[in-house]
């Protein structure tokens, strides 16, 4: 049986389905610093012209209206580069424009561990829930300072 090679698949993988219960814990964490903003994406049907896949680095991206929001081939790497590039020793708070598929975040949150803090400006609720209904943000939500902002 073949092997793909590494940071690939032998198939296409199918991306997570919305889910209602990931989206619930997302917004409890969510809630603790902005229950208002947890209150609005509940009441905010998801977008519908987002197309999820998944990135052959096995990673969720996703496109609308043909665009995409990351990276098609490796969206974790592209998020670490944009993270590696920040300085972490001269600065302890960083301003977000765009929460997208929060690969960025994460990585930048994973850098900063709780020694800093993330402000995210993210308009588009709609795009901000059919995320949080697929990608579980808890983690590092909690591991550094995120405040999401619309």
């Amino acid at each position: 049986m073949p092997i793909a090679p590494a940071g690939r698949t032998s198939a296409p993988q199918s991306p997570p389905s919305p889910s209602p219960e990931r989206l619930a814990v997302n917004l409890r964490v969510l809630a603790q610093e902005r229950p208002d903003l947890a209150k609005k994406i509940a009441e905010t049907p998801a977008d519908p012209s987002l197309e999820f896949l998944v990135a052959p680095d096995g990673a969720l991206t996703a496109t609308r209206d043909g665009r995409a929001l990351a990276s098609k081939r490796r969206p974790r790497e592209e998020a670490k580069r944009v993270a590696d590039a920040l300085d972490i020793r001269e600065h302890a708070v960083f301003v977000v424009m765009g929460f997208g598929l929060g690969h960025h975040v994460r990585a930048i949150a994973d850098r900063l561990g709780a020694s800093g803090m993330i402000c995210v400006f993210e308009p588009d609720l709609a795009l901000l829930r059919a995320v949080l209904e697929r990608v579980d943000c808890t983690a590092w939500f909690a591991k550094s300072c995120v405040i999401l902002f619309d």
